[in-house]
């Protein structure tokens, strides 16, 4: 169903909430858009509703420089965004370029801070928005109807959630790379994803122990360091 592929692309895509998303499925139902469509505004309502952080407090601060230190240790090309908010989310990327962080993460120990930071910037470097919206396209190209996503939702929904776990132990293994390029400890990844408890797997991100175990298994020798310099 139209309104299965609208909720799909909500949660496995960090879409707005339950209201944003009656509105956005409304306006499709009215007006047929692409599928690339519905992402972009389901990924711009998320954005809009995160509440910005003070500008110019120190904790704002810690987090910036934190940031610039990770763009002079890897090498990017392309469009990038920092923006450090308040509430309750940690941190996120959205539209494949604007990574959200909470300005709380300037309490962390340094490098711990430097794993959020760099797991976000992860997604980026390995294009993983553009990744997931070409999955959505192959599933439903042209116009979003109904006739197309009542055969597709299960197994989009499927693939999507198998894409999206992957990516997040990808972004993990390119945040511990970056960590060790910057000279800190292993132990910092491995804190980091305790500190917030154990969480059970979701549509997402696969859980906690399924993480820590990825991580675990990474051998110092084997990991490539393309595109990373030494610490400055």
């Amino acid at each position: 169903m139209r309104s299965m592929l609208l909720l799909l692309a909500v949660s496995a895509l960090g879409g707005p909430g339950r209201a944003a998303y009656a509105d956005e499925q409304a306006d499709v139902q009215a007006n047929p858009i692409s599928i690339t469509q519905v992402l972009y505004r389901s990924q711009q309502a998320r954005l809009d509703s995160l509440p910005a952080a003070e500008q110019g407090t120190p904790a704002s601060e810690i987090v910036q420089l934190s940031f610039q230190r990770l763009l002079h240790t890897v090498a990017l090309t392309g469009r990038i965004e920092l923006r450090v908010t308040a509430g309750d989310t940690v941190a996120e990327t959205l539209h494949g370029h604007v990574i959200v962080v909470n300005e709380a993460v300037a309490r962390l120990p340094e490098g711990e801070r430097m794993f959020i930071l760099a797991h976000e910037l992860g997604h980026v470097v390995m294009s993983h928005w553009a990744q997931m919206g070409e999955l959505f396209q192959r599933y439903v190209p042209g116009a979003v109807t109904q006739a197309q996503t009542d055969a597709v939702s299960a197994s989009l929904g499927r693939e999507a959630t198998g894409l999206a776990r992957q990516h997040e132990f990808d972004a993990d293994a390119f945040a511990l790379r970056t960590l060790r390029a910057l000279g800190h400890a292993d132990a910092d990844a491995t804190a980091v994803m305790s500190r917030f408890g154990f969480q059970r797997d979701t549509a997402t991100h696969p859980g906690t122990r399924q993480r820590l175990a990825a991580l675990c298994a990474i051998d110092a020798g084997k990991i490539e360091t393309a595109g990373l310099d030494a610490p400055p």
